[in-house]
């Protein structure tokens, strides 16, 4: 498939510089917004050969057919998320430029957000909820996880006691991957069908309001749920060298205020695909966007 487009990736990280190199590719002309700080950060082995913006965000968007936002598109819900830029655009300035013309790509959309690009412009969609990224992209995250581990904990993961909170496709990458590293590994979720399916994998499970009763066992606790499942309860049952890695999105699952009044160490592990393996994680998203690009065409 051919993408005879111009492509604009406003802000993001590593992710999205992979990203445009691969939709290229296609074919796809593809410029960088928010990416000045590139050049003097080096965070690359070989800078590879990417197109930055030289005009105004308004000049950008107005050339533009395709517009990219990052995952998560912002962080605190008023400025772009932008890993190479000072100058982060504010959301509202970003929607105010866009038109009928333009199809939007973006990474974890609020729905208020969404709505308001969902009116100016001709096509929106959220590819973080497609199936196709977020399977492949818990793959790195679950590697992520187990660099951590090795990273942060005086014992082998071998023979070590884990816990993962939820069995969603992260989830089930993250338990697959420790227990191809002969941890012992305990799921808990709230699903009976999440708790039978990681019986299928050879996992022991523990209802999520049971767990408060086995957490003192524990080397390591993973949640992968946005919600507040490890609060004080289980919080105060945990080892005090428990490490507890946070891999959910906001509003995450920890109660870090607990955690931190206990002396647990809380790791926040957002975006893992973007730190460990950001040119894998950059190809995922860029057959997501050609997948969709696909679909609409038929």
């Amino acid at each position: 498939m051919k993408i005879n487009k111009n492509i604009l990736v406003l802000g993001g990280d590593s992710r999205q510089i992979y990203m445009s190199q691969y939709l290229e590719e296609y074919g796809a002309k593809v410029t960088l917004f928010g990416f000045e700080n590139l050049m003097s950060e080096k965070p690359f082995p070989t800078l590879p050969n990417v197109n930055l913006a030289t005009g105004s965000l308004k000049e950008e968007m107005c050339r533009a057919d395709i517009v990219v936002l990052p995952l998560p598109v912002t962080r605190d819900g008023i400025k772009l998320n932008c890993a190479f830029s000072k100058d982060e655009p504010n959301l509202s300035d970003i929607v105010k430029l866009l038109n009928k013309n333009h199809i939007v790509f973006a990474g974890l959309l609020k729905d208020e957000l969404y709505q308001k690009i969902a009116k100016k412009a001709s096509q929106v969609t959220d590819y973080f909820l497609r199936e196709d990224l977020s399977v492949l992209n818990a793959i790195p995250t679950a590697e992520g996880v187990v660099g951590i581990i090795i990273d942060k904990l005086p014992i082998t993961i071998h023979g070590s006691e884990c816990c993962v909170t939820g069995f969603g496709r992260t989830g089930k990458a993250v338990g697959r991957s420790l227990k191809a590293l002969n941890a012992k590994v305990t799921v808990s979720a709230r699903s009976t069908d999440a708790l039978a399916n990681a019986v299928s994998e050879g996992h022991e499970t523990c209802k999520l309001s049971d767990l408060s009763l086995i957490a003192g066992k524990f080397d390591v606790l993973i949640n992968t749920i946005p919600s507040l499942v490890i609060d004080r309860r289980i919080l105060e049952k945990l080892k005090p060298e428990c490490l507890i890695i946070e891999i959910a999105s906001a509003p995450f699952g920890v109660d870090f205020t607990e955690a931190d009044r206990l002396g647990i160490n809380v790791i926040k592990a957002g975006s893992l695909p973007g730190k460990i393996a950001p040119k894998t994680a950059g190809k995922i998203i860029s057959d997501t966007l050609i997948n969709i690009l696909r679909e609409g065409e038929k």
